[in-house]
């Protein structure tokens, strides 16, 4: 039985992954494997159990017409009286039929009116400021539809059938410096997890994750619902060890369907269909597309340690640099924590009656 609801939405199947309770560390703990008496910051945490995948901040995550790794239901709420929260899985369809409708008119006047929390917004017209949502005034939140304002559009990015989709800026609620302008942290390139708003003081703090025999450092990158979410990188990281391959999106069409490209998919990427029972199988016709998602996480033995002292420099929730140039675990070993020292911790946690 999986055990941790994804924040990422599946319109017609959500996918679940639970994750045990996250748990300050003890100050002082006995390595059960040397004996050796070991004593940690108090406010340091420790998460045992699975990962969710959280794309938020690469290029392919939000495209025009709904088909990147999440759905745009998982980074807006509609507005209007009562307000529709769009994540429930009972409001999916409403709300991907509402934001197409305002995608089609341009999101200009009389257009569906959405609260955008996941895609960079700009005005419709030049020189006029965005509006803010009413409920979330200060919380970086806005408008799009009925001309208040739209989603910034991205890049171009391959489709799994060799054309090409618009995408939406998506964003990330930690910064870094690149090239000189200030922009969200990259889902696909930088190992980082996700952290619910009552920790946002978390945010930037660096962390130790090991899985299955291996280990990587990552940051706290985004705030969401519930402890227990990753990037596409870190999930990666965890289960090859390297960063992968750049992945096409969807839509397949139906009568491309069942080709390598939708059954050679590597997790956390996976295949799905308009309907969720439309499986690719031998001797069944397909009936619908699909589109390629970033969902299929990690059910269980993930530990995850997060350093709320150990911080890459920044300024007003921006890293003062690329984080490609900058070493995680070179931050940790300054900050004390060593690989041995973090295995230590790690093991005694598991030791200690809390074992994934």
């Amino acid at each position: 039985m999986l055990s941790r609801s994804y924040r990422l939405l599946a319109s017609f199947l959500i996918p679940v992954v639970l994750t045990a309770s996250p748990t300050f560390a003890d100050r002082r703990c006995t390595d059960p494997d040397t004996g050796e008496r070991l004593s940690y910051p108090e406010n340091v945490l420790i998460e045992l159990g699975g990962l969710a995948v959280n794309p938020d901040g690469t290029t392919a995550s939000y495209t025009v017409g709904d088909h990147g790794y999440t759905y745009l239901a998982n980074g807006v709420n509609l507005v209007g009286k009562p307000r529709i929260p769009c994540a429930p899985k009972a409001n999916n369809i409403k709300c991907r039929n509402e934001w197409l409708k305002a995608e089609a008119q341009g999101f200009r006047a009389g257009s569906p009116v959405f609260c955008v929390f996941a895609m960079e917004v700009v005005p419709i017209e030049e020189n006029k400021p965005r509006v803010p949502c009413e409920r979330e005034l200060g919380d970086g939140r806005f408008l799009v539809g009925d001309g208040k304002g739209r989603p910034k559009i991205g890049e171009n990015v391959p489709t799994a059938t060799g054309g090409t989709t618009q995408t939406y800026v998506s964003t990330t609620a930690l910064k870094h410096l690149v090239g000189g302008g200030v922009v969200s942290v990259d889902a696909a390139k930088v190992p980082g997890i996700v952290v619910p708003r009552s920790h946002s003081g978390l945010l930037g703090s660096v962390a130790w994750v090991s899985y299955k025999g291996r280990a990587t450092f990552a940051l706290v990158t985004d705030i969401g619902p519930r402890f227990g979410e990753a990037s596409i990188a870190l999930h990666q990281m965890l289960q090859y060890g390297s960063l992968q391959n750049l992945q096409p999106v969807g839509p397949i069409p139906k009568d491309q369907r069942c080709s390598t490209s939708e059954l050679k998919l590597k997790a956390p990427f996976q295949s799905k269909p308009d309907h969720s029972e439309d499986v690719c199988r031998r001797g069944r016709t397909v009936e619908t597309a699909t589109d390629i998602r970033a969902y299929a996480g990690i059910e269980d033995g993930v530990t995850t340690i997060i350093l709320p002292d150990v911080k890459p420099r920044s300024e007003g929730g921006v890293i003062q640099s690329d984080l490609a140039t900058v070493s995680l675990s070179e931050l940790a070993n300054k900050g004390g924590y060593t690989e041995k020292k973090l295995k230590q911790m790690a093991s005694c946690r598991l030791k200690q009656g809390e074992k994934p």
